[in-house]
């Protein structure tokens, strides 16, 4: 026992002195902000990688690469503290050779490049014309890929030692429970996993319910309005109508009490983990209401299954209609299609939509009218980035004005006024296409 207390003191010993200390500039956050701040800064490229967080009982200091201008800083305090500086660590492009992509979820990461479903898709039908001609060569291509996957789970496991399982993804997010198909390659044999975000826990199988990490800057933004809204005016009753495991909803339960989430969520499996992560996350007894069942279904009283307690009398008919003073729409490829429902559960005067949508705004060229004999010139090159994303904010925007005014229509025909607060960006979905956010204020 001391023989392991003195090596385990010594490799620790060892550890600081490859450490160095500097005085650096950095941001004052209370902990329960830490978490989206930490993914705000690292987002824009301010938070200094190289130096070790630290904190007190009510604080934790975030490193800065430089002092944050006025409109960045809001209302973070900026000061200067003692922080431990660590060597560059490896990573795993330094290790494979290139830069893979993949996701972390929990302790499972997800490769997600190198051969994704698009280009499985292109090579099966190359395959199909060219099968004899060309087999012992597909061949070679097939094993140089699973050996390139296999390097990237073995660097994976290697350098961050969180990490229990490296799973490929093997088709898109598919069907209307949102699943894909995961193959593992490396550790232990599972895809269950428990993911912390912002102060939460929320436990999910990656090949039963969908689940994207990515969004928790997202979801942090949209809980941050409904925590700001309570505290400046009253409580609100929020309607979730693509809940998932609860990532909106559990979040907004932890940080607005006083609030009620009606969770709509049409996957079994992913109702069974919102369930448990209510449990999981000790949110109190009746904030947030589960409910089993299509959003179009469940906003008539016609689900399955109903809500969680299972009365499905005639006073549960269209009891969700006028009801929500809040309501979140994250199916960016099918939201649109909901909005008589969204507009139908919000209450009788106004509400607020956070509507999430997919655009694409690849540029297409136009057809010369007549041929010409002169040599083709040189084409132009593609749309620069910023006027692809105006493109599609421009889309998106057009898209929700006209479901709306559809919605209304199909409602009698009552004015409604949309007020869009805020359009951004929430993550590329690929080469001209992006995941948009829309916060929208609707009056009837």
């Amino acid at each position: 026992m001391f023989k392991f207390c003195f090596v385990l003191n010594l490799m620790k010993k060892e550890k600081r002195a490859n450490l160095k200390s500097a005085t650096l500039l950095c941001v004052k956050v209370e902990k329960r902000r830490g978490e989206e701040v930490r993914r705000a800064l690292k987002e824009r490229k301010l938070l200094r990688t190289d130096a070790k967080i630290i904190s007190d009982p009510d604080f934790i200091f975030l490193p800065l690469v430089r002092r944050l201008e006025q409109q960045e800083s809001l209302t973070l305090t900026q000061e200067t503290r003692e922080f431990e500086i660590s060597e560059p660590r490896r990573s795993v492009e330094d290790l494979v050779g290139f830069k893979p992509a993949y996701e972390v979820v929990g302790d499972i990461a997800v490769l997600t490049g190198d051969r994704g479903p698009d280009s499985d898709r292109r090579r099966d039908r190359h395959r199909d014309r060219h099968r004899d001609r060309h087999r012992d060569r597909e061949t070679a291509e097939t094993d140089e890929s699973l050996e390139r996957v296999a390097a990237q789970a073995r660097a994976i496991l290697s350098l961050h030692k969180n990490i229990k399982v490296v799973a490929k993804q093997t088709s898109p997010v598919e069907g209307v429970f949102r699943q894909r198909r995961l193959k593992i390659i490396a550790g232990e044999c599972r895809t269950e996993t428990t993911h912390k975000e912002n102060g939460c826990r929320f436990k999910l199988d990656l090949n039963k319910v969908y689940f994207n990490p990515r969004l928790a800057t997202e979801r942090a933004r949209v809980v941050e309005q409904v925590e700001r809204s309570e505290r400046e005016n009253e409580a609100e009753k929020i309607i979730d109508m693509f809940a998932g495991v609860g990532s909106f909803a559990v979040q907004i339960a932890k940080r607005a009490p006083h609030s009620h989430v009606t969770a709509i969520e049409i996957n079994p499996e992913a109702v069974r983990y919102l369930k448990e992560n209510i449990k999981l996350n000790r949110v109190g007894e009746g904030k947030i209401e589960a409910v089993l069942g299509d959003a179009r279904e469940v906003f008539k009283g016609e689900s399955e299954s109903g809500n969680e307690s299972g009365n499905e009398s005639g006073n549960e008919k269209e009891r969700f209609r006028g009801s929500a003073d809040r309501i979140i729409m994250n199916l960016p490829k099918s939201a649109h299609l909901f909005l008589n429902e969204a507009l139908g559960m919000l209450k009788p005067r106004a509400g607020t939509i956070h509507f999430y949508t997919l655009e694409t705004s690849s540029p297409s060229p136009s057809p010369s009218p007549t041929p010409s004999p002169s040599p083709s010139p040189t084409p132009s090159p593609s749309s620069p980035p910023s006027l692809s994303l105006e493109t599609a904010i421009k889309k998106a925007k057009e898209k929700l004005a006209a479901g709306i005014n559809e919605a209304s229509k199909r409602a009698g025909g009552r004015e409604v006024q949309l007020e869009i607060l805020n359009v951004r960006k929430v993550k590329t979905y690929a080469p001209y296409s992006f995941i948009l956010g829309i916060d929208a204020i609707i009056r009837k």
